[in-house]
């Protein structure tokens, strides 16, 4: 049998945010497989820990560091959910840099120009478009983030399910997107946090709250 592998996983928030560097260094010592960064989402036994959230500049300087680790190599492979990572990429890429792109969402590859286009259909937020989260109860959930029940398996089958819901649609229809998430130029290659707008805004497709880029648009607004 094949010797175990660690995978470390971690939540992203204020109280381990300079953490993060040491962390890594951490897995790569102990020669885990992969490190996986999860956005923190104040929802579930968390919902009240709002002030625990990265702010959006934070949650930027987090990713665009994680981004030139990933881009330089790294012993550890390093994952995420937050899909901002793909908009970062691209940007980088707009400046003629090669590097590292979250193609999909929890996968980071190197890739060129020409491939970059890829990320329209497959990259950002993939809840209810390549993953989903089931509950021991057979519950059906976007993702472990984003606790509405579109069905449950002792009375669909998984497949009916996933093909039919109208929530799981939605996602994977992102014109559907309200606010800022709307009108972004990285709208497909990104889509903003659902759960994280739903847990602020109690709206599945308003504007991710944790985007520098709502922040941004939202203050010239203002």
């Amino acid at each position: 049998a094949e010797p175990a592998r660690d995978r470390d996983a971690f939540g992203r928030f204020l109280d381990n945010l300079k953490e993060i560097p040491e962390i890594i260094e951490l897995a790569e010592k102990i020669g885990a497989e992969r490190f996986t960064y999860f956005n923190f989402i104040p929802t579930g036994r968390g919902k009240k820990l709002y002030d625990k959230d990265l702010s959006p500049e934070e949650r930027e300087e987090l990713l665009s560091y994680l981004l030139d680790r990933i881009t330089k190599g790294s012993k550890v492979t390093i994952l995420t959910t937050a899909p901002q990572l793909a908009r970062l990429a691209i940007e980088c890429q707009r400046k003629g840099k090669e590097i590292a792109m979250s193609m999909a969402h929890m996968q980071t590859i190197k890739v060129s120009k020409k491939a970059v286009s890829l990320a329209d259909f497959i990259g950002g937020c993939g809840a209810g478009r390549l993953y989903c989260s089931l509950s021991p109860n057979g519950d059906v959930h976007p993702c472990v983030f984003l606790p509405i029940n579109v069905g449950n398996l002792k009375n669909r089958n998984f497949k009916e399910i996933w093909l039919t819901s109208p929530v799981f649609k939605l996602f994977r229809d992102r014109s559907k997107l309200k606010g800022v998430c709307a009108i972004c130029d990285f709208r497909d290659i990104c889509g903003g946090c659902r759960a994280r707008a739903n847990a602020y805004n109690s709206d599945i497709l308003s504007s991710d709250p944790g985007c520098i880029l709502t922040t941004k648009r939202e203050t010239r607004n203002s």
